[in-house]
């Protein structure tokens, strides 16, 4: 007969497996779903990251890009960083959103086409400061003292008028354009083609002198190299034309020896 100890120990043993087996299960379901609410959450950028996207010093994006576009975009109504978790001392941690990415992108488009200020300054025409709303101002109170006296005469309710109009109580007349910043971008469209136009003529122009200036430098190696042989010719010439008559006087003093021996003809 089997002791009642080992009998019972196999239950146990099957039970603590069974409680291992449920734990393992809750943790790879608590796990994957984690996983499933980060997998819904937006891509966040760090500076880091966003230097080796931009490929742009990470120094130049904290000191220089970000406290511009962050003055330019501060009434803008979409956010270019959130927070994105919190350090043990409580304090904020941000990243930036696809958004802002995309606005670093431009703003280094702009910087490497040369108009990165006026980028800046289109921006901060867009998302302008919002104007605080007027505060009506409550109507004075007058204190009026009525004696009703012996007599009353009821006087019948006067009929206003519905509507009104503020041209009677105003004394000037105001200049203003109907909408200001189509104005503006079209000039700040229209400033940046004559700006690349002059860029182009002044690219022309400097074309133009350095064709100029070789053709310069050629004609004068040349005209010197010329200079030279004419001289060279000069002289040679001139060596060959005193031999020539040379020659051509020793010739004809040959001839007239020769002729001076023949008789005439009459003689023959």
């Amino acid at each position: 007969m089997e002791p009642l100890a080992s009998a019972g120990s196999e239950p146990v043993q099957e039970s603590c497996g069974q409680k291992a087996a449920d734990g393992s299960d809750r943790s790879q379901d608590t796990h994957w779903r984690k996983l499933g609410l980060l997998a819904d959450l937006p891509r966040t950028y760090t500076f880091t990251e966003l230097s080796a996207l931009l490929e742009v010093n990470e120094s130049t994006l904290r000191k220089r890009w970000w406290e511009k576009l962050e003055t330019a975009y501060q009434h803008c109504p979409e956010a270019l960083r959130v927070e994105v978790r919190t350090t043990k001392a409580g304090s904020p941690v941000f990243a930036f959103t696809e958004f802002g990415l995309q606005v670093f992108q431009e703003f280094k488009a702009a910087n490497e086409e040369g108009y990165g200020d006026r980028y800046l300054q289109a921006v901060s025409l867009q998302y302008p400061a919002p104007t605080a709303p007027e505060t009506p101002t409550a109507p004075e109170t007058v204190t009026v003292n009525v004696e009703v006296g012996n007599h009353a005469i009821v006087l019948a309710q006067p009929e206003l008028p519905q509507t009104y109009s503020l041209e009677l109580l105003r004394q000037s007349e105001v200049v203003a354009f109907d909408d200001p910043l189509a104005i503006a971008a079209q000039f700040l469209q229209t400033a940046d083609a004559l700006t690349e136009e002059m860029q182009r003529d002044i690219r022309l122009r400097e074309q133009k002198l350095q064709q100029t200036q070789q053709a310069k430098a050629a004609i004068a190696e040349k005209a010197t190299e010329f200079k030279l042989e004419a001289r060279l010719y000069r002289e040679r010439t001139e060596m060959l034309a005193t031999a020539q008559s040379q020659e051509t006087q020793g010739l004809q003093q040959s001839l007239t020896t020769l002729q001076n021996l023949g008789k005439p003809a009459a003689d023959a």
